[in-house]
């Protein structure tokens, strides 16, 4: 049986819009055990994501990211980009014409903003629902994201949620089981299945600079975090202090409501041309 790779890289690429930080990056891999795979039973869930990330490296490189300097505990989050409740049902209406949820809709967007930063196109996405991050750290719904520039936001948004779906099928294993069944790696300092989360709060109250959600075992990289309130949708990211550098964190959730806004209008461009920065951004680009 073909088994998914495990990174424990900790790879930090240049980006524009932040400086890399200073380290070492091991490249050591760590494939999924086949013994215990096949010692499951075939109906095991386990099964399922072990075909689904066959021959997978599963790592998502984060350029902004540099868990050696992670502050346990502490967790960063940004300000609250809002979008405005027109923009917002007009997401709605989109995410219902393609038969599935507002929740798809942000975590496809999410996936875009994802890639492009990162340039990866395989990757992984914990997922939680209303009430917080436990279900991301004990009962997670991993979510395989296979992004590409020329495909079209419908594509994917379609893609999405067809993985969601199958990933609740096969939702009921927790993550000592899929650590267990994959070999991965566990450090107090890194998630051992993603980097990544994508978490639904029935609300997110207002600005805040930090929160105590973060003291868990395996901390995720980063973390984006929205509501939707029945008229408009929020989002922020949440990070552990250390990791990322906040004055970029804190452009991602413009990028992301950028990325839904586009969607609306351009639901056919592909992926990599819908506008994602700000206006500030894309001038600060143009200057160099």
């Amino acid at each position: 049986m073909n088994t998914p790779t495990f990174s424990s890289r900790n790879t930090r690429s240049n980006l524009w819009a932040l400086k890399p930080r200073v380290g070492d990056a091991s490249t050591s891999r760590v494939r999924a055990s086949t013994t215990i795979a096949t010692s499951l039973p075939e109906s095991s869930s386990c099964h399922y994501w072990i075909r689904r990330f066959a021959g997978e490296d599963l790592e998502l490189e984060l350029p902004f990211a540099d868990s050696a300097h992670r502050l346990e505990g502490t967790a960063v989050c940004t300000p609250i980009v809002e979008i405005a409740a027109d923009a917002a049902e007009r997401l709605r209406i989109l995410a219902r014409n393609e038969l599935t949820t507002p929740f798809a809709l942000v975590l496809a967007a999410w996936q875009v903003v994802l890639f492009r930063h990162s340039g990866q196109s395989d990757f992984v996405v914990g997922c939680g629902t209303p009430g917080g991050n436990s279900t991301v750290q004990q009962r997670p719904l991993l979510v395989h994201a296979t992004v590409t520039g020329q495909a079209n936001f419908r594509t994917l948004l379609r893609t999405v949620a067809t993985r969601r779906a199958e990933g609740a099928t096969h939702g009921n294993v927790t993550i000592p089981d899929l650590v267990r069944a994959f070999g991965a790696n566990t450090s107090p300092g890194r998630h051992p299945l993603f980097q990544a989360a994508f978490v639904q709060r029935n609300s997110l109250g207002e600005n805040a600079t930090h929160t105590a959600d973060n003291k868990h075992t395996h901390p995720v990289d980063i973390a984006c975090v929205w509501e939707d309130n029945g008229r408009t949708i929020r989002i922020r990211m949440e990070y552990p202090a250390g990791v990322i550098a906040p004055d970029f964190a804190a452009r991602l959730p413009a990028h992301v409501a950028n990325v839904l806004r586009a969607a609306i209008a351009l639901p056919e461009a592909p992926i990599a041309t819908l506008p994602m920065l700000t206006t500030s951004e894309y001038l600060e680009k143009a200057r160099g």
